[in-house]
């Protein structure tokens, strides 16, 4: 889905080659794929110095995206709804960024994820009830340096 990404993708992360922006975005920086079903499994681009909102981003075109890791960047505003069209997705890194506001109900449609991480932002609110259903088991859960408020299951943390 080379046209999605091109469009919110800091152009500082592109190949240096403009014919493989529109054609490849495997070949780009922080982006990992599976070559056989040409598709995009991971996004991983911790301290890369982006800046701006996920707002406006398609989440539903990386329909088989397993991890996401965008921390220590410069995101804000709110944790966009289109992320919990990110069915697959096992690990989630938003830590260390500027994003507040609540969790998106549309969260609890991660239905894969072990490995969240959106501590040390300004996000505050209940914590998700509905989150944590499905048998849902993480390996890490980082919320610190946050406003959360709520319990978290006893049963869900490994």
């Amino acid at each position: 889905h080379p046209c999605v990404l091109n469009s919110y993708w800091p152009s500082s992360l592109l190949p240096n080659s403009t014919s493989n922006i529109s054609t490849d975005p495997c070949h780009w920086f922080g982006i990992i794929c599976d070559r056989h079903a040409r598709s995009i499994v991971e996004i991983n681009l911790p301290n890369a110095f982006i800046e701006g909102t996920l707002g406006f981003f398609d989440f539903s075109t990386l329909f088989s995206l397993t991890a996401l890791n965008l921390s220590a960047n410069n995101l804000y505003r709110l944790i966009p709804v289109g992320i919990g069209s990110l069915s697959e997705l096992s690990l989630l890194d938003l830590s260390k960024n500027l994003l507040f506001g609540n969790m998106p109900h549309s969260m609890a449609n991660i239905t894969s994820i072990s490995d969240l991480r959106i501590g040390d932002n300004r996000i505050n609110g209940q914590l998700l009830p509905n989150f944590f259903i499905n048998g849902k088991i993480l390996s890490v859960l980082y919320l610190g340096g946050n406003m959360i408020t709520g319990a978290i299951p006893v049963d869900t943390v490994v």
